[in-house]
């Protein structure tokens, strides 16, 4: 398998699920490597390197789970639970974006008041600026 997809990846022939799995799965570190190098020199220089600038906002630590390797949440009504008004999230979004910022990761719990409707309505602005 390596050697196929040593040989597809070097020809740009896209690779199957099966293959993409056995990479995740299978693959040496060694070979994980040379493969992303292979990747990454069709689109920059070897002198070359790249990198985005990312901001983490945690939107709530209000979260049912209860995993218990978790030390960031906090029940429903527990006292330092919160979950951040949309206008400090934009503030915090906007500050990212100022900074050069191109990624943003949110963090949250199982807010059980955070339903599919609630996240739409939280980033309905932006919808406009996704590319799909």
């Amino acid at each position: 398998m390596e050697k196929i997809l040593t040989e597809k990846i070097t020809a740009k022939v896209p690779i199957s699920k099966q293959e993409a799995k056995w990479l995740f799965e299978k693959a040496s570190p060694s070979l994980l490597q040379e493969l992303s190098q292979a990747v990454r020199r069709r689109y920059h220089k070897d002198s070359e390197a790249t990198y985005l600038i990312m901001g983490i906002v945690n939107l709530t630590n209000i979260c049912v789970a209860r995993c218990d390797y978790c030390a960031f949440y906090k029940l429903p009504g527990e006292n330092g639970g919160y979950l951040l008004p949309k206008e400090t999230l934009y503030q915090r979004l906007k500050k990212i974006q100022q900074k050069g910022g191109t990624l943003v990761s949110l963090n949250s719990g199982f807010h059980p008041g955070l339903t599919i409707d609630r996240y739409a309505e939280i980033f309905e602005p932006f919808t406009v600026n996704f590319r799909i």
